[in-house]
């Protein structure tokens, strides 16, 4: 049990590396706009994930 949730830690962290990666350009991109709350969440989230797809 103790591998398996292991292996789940290492799986998402790996994972969310690529979001985290892009994030302050997609932060300071969005402090530059002046977004807040639920707009400045949704604008991130897709600014990372556009980072993520041209990097494939």
């Amino acid at each position: 049990m103790n591998k398996l949730i292991t292996l789940a830690a290492v799986t998402l962290g790996l994972l969310a590396g690529d979001a985290f990666a892009a994030n302050p350009a997609c932060e300071v991109a969005a402090d530059e706009k002046k977004l807040a709350g639920e707009a400045r969440t949704s604008f991130t989230k897709k600014c990372v994930a556009d980072a993520a797809a041209a990097r494939k």
